[in-house]
């Protein structure tokens, strides 16, 4: 909760407040309401952590009187009636005291009038002149402060929002590093991710975990990084369209992580992306497939030619052999003739 009070500043004015209820409390001496206020700080860490409302009063902090004026429940809702109050109470001011002064003036002057020379009726004019000049450059200024300060509202609200957002951002970051999801291997795996999509929680967590691993900028690019991610190459050259036209979460996940601020992903566009980007892989498949067949059959060709050189030798070796062996039988007969 969040309080507007009225306290007495150090110049003896009056001054109103926004602050948590927690730095409000009631003195045991006095019995009267007092304000902890951060003043030791700047005036932008003060406002911060008042709209914050969570940080306890420390000793140091300053201590005033106050009396309660309202009570909200967020901060937002009770700056804007303080800045309403506050308008509300310097229009007064400008409708009260500028237009007394103005008859008080005109009321002192003009009785004189007739009896001052002309030179003193010409310095009286003069004065009042600059002196309804002066109220009114007053009044511009009274409403130039008034500006400034809900322009100053305006920005700390807007901080407020913007590190409430940062910490989502952070909280959901840190979250998604924990996330893990292994590319489906077989149809009935597909089945049953389109089944588990029902349940929200899962489908918010998968969704987010696509879009901070996904950077591409078109809507096409980025429909093929979700597909590699969710499914292996072997699946997507194996199933058909049949297979996946009905599983409308799945495919509705695709019609999300595909959309670009210049680019609006529909279901029938989702369809032709299928469609085109299946017959792709299965061609691609078959062409790997024809590639792999080749180079086994090259492989085939050069074990054979190796065997047949390997038998070629030998066939040479064992000639050169049966040669030497009948050379040493001529050789040996020869020496048994002589003998």
């Amino acid at each position: 909760m969040f309080l507007i009070l009225e306290i007495v500043n150090d110049k003896g004015g009056t001054e109103w407040k926004v602050a948590p209820r927690r730095w409000v409390c009631t003195s045991k001496n006095t019995q009267r309401t007092v304000l902890f206020w951060p003043n030791e700080i700047s005036v932008e860490r003060q406002t911060q952590l008042a709209i914050e409302g969570t940080c306890k009063p420390l000793k140091s902090w300053m201590r005033k009187e106050c009396v309660i004026k309202c009570e909200f429940p967020t901060y937002e809702a009770a700056n804007n009636e303080l800045q309403a109050m506050s308008t509300q109470h310097i229009n007064q001011i400008n409708e009260e005291y500028p237009l007394n002064t103005k008859d008080l003036v005109v009321e002192s002057f003009e009785s004189p009038c007739a009896t001052v020379p002309d030179e003193d009726a010409s310095t009286l004019a003069s004065i009042k002149s600059m002196l309804q000049s002066l109220i009114a450059k007053s009044a511009q200024i009274e409403k130039q402060n008034a500006d400034i300060l809900e322009q100053n509202s305006r920005i700390a609200n807007e901080m407020y929002r913007l590190e409430q957002r940062i910490k989502t951002m952070e909280q959901t970051v840190e979250e998604m590093a924990l996330y893990q999801f292994h590319p489906m291997q077989t149809v009935e795996q597909l089945t049953e991710l389109d089944e588990k999509l029902n349940d929200e929680s899962f489908n918010v967590a998968l969704v987010q975990w696509l879009l901070l691993k996904i950077n591409n900028d078109g809507a096409e690019s980025r429909m093929k990084s979700c597909i590699n991610l969710l499914c292996s190459s072997q699946l997507l050259s194996e199933v058909k369209w049949s297979n996946i036209v009905g599983l409308n979460n799945f495919l509705n996940v695709f019609k999300i992580v595909g959309k670009t601020p210049s680019e609006h992903v529909t279901l029938n566009s989702v369809d032709n992306f299928f469609r085109k980007h299946l017959t792709y892989c299965k061609k691609r498949a078959v062409v790997s497939l024809n590639s792999t067949r080749d180079k086994d059959a090259e492989s085939d060709v050069t074990i054979h030619q190796e065997d047949s050189s390997i038998s070629a030798n030998e066939n040479s070796e064992f000639v050169e052999v049966n040669r030497r062996l009948e050379e040493a039988s001529i050789i040996m007969y020869e020496t048994d003739i002589i003998m």
